[in-house]
């Protein structure tokens, strides 16, 4: 591993590790930019929408980042917009954390807001006992700052030259001698436009079988893959599970890319969205006879009864030798603990090729699953292994996260659509 990419990795780590809150740095410690800091509160409604972003944080929760006409940024949520005040309109917002926002301004400077606690929470209703929202602005980045990256828990941004630096945003003091300022920027590669997806399956110690497969674009608008199609993921008409890097086919003039769980979506520069992999039944594509259905995996049952079978005799040499034990002469009934434990029934599937798991009402639990019931479970996946157009005319924005996919058309409203 090269210095730059072992510090970069670093430096992620740590801003993980700390995403509870501003880390607290020593008053001498390296300072890249220091910000002027104001309390606020949320800033004027809404106007018609030009773009979307999920939030990068990684919570079921998390808020929907709205961009409208005139540069105000909000989130969106469950009651409805709360925007989010800047002091300028903005070009770029990503959330890093639940306490920390930051948003490119048209003058290519930075600003973030911070809160302890959760941003969006006391946007909508100020805590009495709490700080306040704290608005920070760099001066000393006003014009250098051309585009934004998520960074885990640090600010990531490129500068003129098209190389993106992370800076740990840090804090010293306290009360009114308090002050925020990004610490030593490391570079982490350049400018590059790209989404990935999630790895594909999850083994009994919790690993992913395979990897997730990244997507991005070319300074010709295509669209390169690299990873596994075990769902079709690459946009090429496979879904093997071997490691390579192709080009999306039948897919040209891209601008914008999305990806959730096993899916990619690419708008185009004539507003069309089109996306391949595992797409949820609820996105509204245009030709679902382009799809093939993916196989779900076979249940085991002589491997699931033999499995149980272990766990249950392991378990009555345990309660026998328990039984065995020594009762102390001045302690009665020591031998109350030595009941048996409950062993559920765990369900076994083949998996030595790409399957989907289907979903069992109490399997792994107080009996096994009937005949009627394994068939009744076994919801094959619908795969787009080809972009596929969904039926959206005139998309500006789109943005995807897990199973969810947001999009904004031409006249400025939200849709999204949850698997």
């Amino acid at each position: 591993m090269s210095r730059s990419r072992a510090l970069a990795y670093v430096a992620i780590v740590t801003g993980m590790l700390c995403s509870c809150g501003a880390p607290r740095i020593p008053g001498n410690a390296a300072t890249f930019a220091e910000a002027t800091v104001e309390r606020v509160g949320p800033g004027p409604r809404l106007g018609a929408l030009v773009e979307v972003r999920l939030a990068d944080v990684d919570e079921p929760r998390a808020p929907r980042v709205l961009l409208d006409a005139a540069g105000r940024a909000g989130f969106d949520g469950t009651d409805g917009p709360v925007t989010l005040p800047f002091s300028s309109p903005v070009r770029e917002v990503l959330v890093h954390r639940k306490d920390l926002c930051c948003a490119r301004t048209v003058e290519n400077g930075l600003e973030c807001l911070f809160v302890h606690g959760d941003l969006e929470a006391h946007l909508r209703k100020p805590h009495r006992s709490s700080e306040g929202v704290r608005r920070l602005r760099f001066p000393t980045l006003t014009g250098r700052v051309t585009r934004l990256r998520a960074g885990h828990a640090a600010p990531c941004f490129a500068e003129t030259d098209g190389t993106y630096h992370c800076a740990p945003l840090s804090t010293s003091g306290f009360g009114p001698t308090e002050r925020f300022f990004l610490g030593a920027p490391i570079a982490v590669g350049a400018v590059q436009e790209e989404v990935a997806t999630r790895p594909v399956g999850v083994g009994r110690v919790g690993a992913p079988n395979t990897p997730g497969t990244t997507c991005w674009l070319t300074r010709e608008r295509q669209v390169r893959c690299r990873g596994p199609g075990v769902y079709g993921e690459r946009g090429d008409g496979d879904t093997s599970q071997a490691v390579r890097e192709t080009t999306v086919v039948q897919l040209q003039d891209a601008v914008e890319l999305a990806a959730g769980d096993r899916w990619v979506c690419a708008r185009t520069a004539a507003g069309e969205l089109w996306c391949w992999g595992a797409l949820p039944r609820r996105f509204p594509v245009t030709e679902r006879g382009a799809f093939f259905r993916h196989p779900a995996c076979t249940f085991d049952r002589a491997a699931s009864e033999a499995l149980r079978a272990e766990r249950v005799a392991r378990d009555a040499r345990d309660v026998q030798a328990c039984m065995q034990r020594t009762c102390a002469p001045s302690q009665r009934d020591c031998h109350l603990g030595c009941a048996p434990s409950f062993v559920p029934h765990e369900l076994v599937f083949d998996r030595r090729q790409p399957c989907e798991v289907p979903v069992i009402a109490d399997g792994g639990a107080s009996r096994w699953p009937t005949d009627e019931e394994m068939e009744a479970a076994y919801t094959e996946v619908d795969l787009a292994v080809r972009p596929t157009r969904l039926a959206i005319p005139r998309i500006v924005s789109v943005a995807g996260r897990r199973d969810e996919l947001c999009v904004v058309d031409a006249a400025g409203v939200l849709h999204c659509w949850r698997a």
